[in-house]
């Protein structure tokens, strides 16, 4: 059985594994194509202005709205489960569950990444 969960918008930071690349999806063969929208989205960021930006993310506050003006491809990335943070992931509790229940968490749990579309809970990702 596959538990789809649609990501929340607020999301942790940091992270201690490797950066963007095919290893770290559970779809590989989508990986040509993630790569494209990837570089896609990392130019049309990189040419906003703050403001521009600010806009588009829906966010008032331009501090919150300067760490997506700084390029993702070499920032580390975490387990996706890891990285979301809101009411259905609070719920979830995924740090505090044991191995096993975790285990079964990473190889069912797909989220829906607006960057990079379905992804399994193990799937690294970024802030």
């Amino acid at each position: 059985m596959k538990i789809l969960l649609a990501p929340a918008e607020t999301k942790n930071s940091g992270g201690e594994n490797k950066p963007f690349c095919k290893e770290n999806f559970f779809l590989e063969e989508l990986f040509e194509k993630r790569e494209e929208i990837f570089n896609t989205y990392e130019e049309y960021v990189s040419s906003l202005t703050i403001e521009e930006l600010s806009k588009w993310f829906g966010l008032k506050k331009l501090e919150e709205v300067e760490k997506y003006k700084t390029s993702l491809k070499d920032k580390p990335t975490m387990k996706a489960i890891n990285r979301y943070e809101g009411v259905a992931f609070d719920a979830l509790d995924y740090k505090n569950l044991d191995e096993k229940t975790q285990k079964y968490i990473d190889e069912n749990v797909l989220l829906f990444s607006n960057l990079f579309g379905p992804i399994k809970a193990n799937d690294l990702n970024y802030q």
